[in-house]
């Protein structure tokens, strides 16, 4: 099962900038070998909000820490 996390109040010119540098910050900082990545699917920036899909689940250090940045909904 793939994770969908909304970042809300973004400008198209700063999207990759942020809450999105943070989440993948997050989700790489305990990784050595892999990294986790944005799935195809992802529909991407729309009308000032980022919706991002993640390949699997988060865990529960994952989840907590990325649920704390500004702007960011994991639905």
């Amino acid at each position: 099962m793939n994770t969908q996390i909304e970042i809300s109040n973004v400008k198209e010119d700063k999207k990759y900038k942020g809450a999105y540098t943070s989440i993948f910050r997050v989700l790489n900082s305990e990784s050595i070998f892999t990294e986790r990545y944005e799935t195809e699917e992802s529909i991407g920036f729309v009308n000032g909000t980022y919706y991002l899909e993640l390949e699997g689940d988060l865990d529960a250090n994952e989840y907590e820490a990325i649920s704390k940045i500004k702007n960011v909904t994991i639905k």
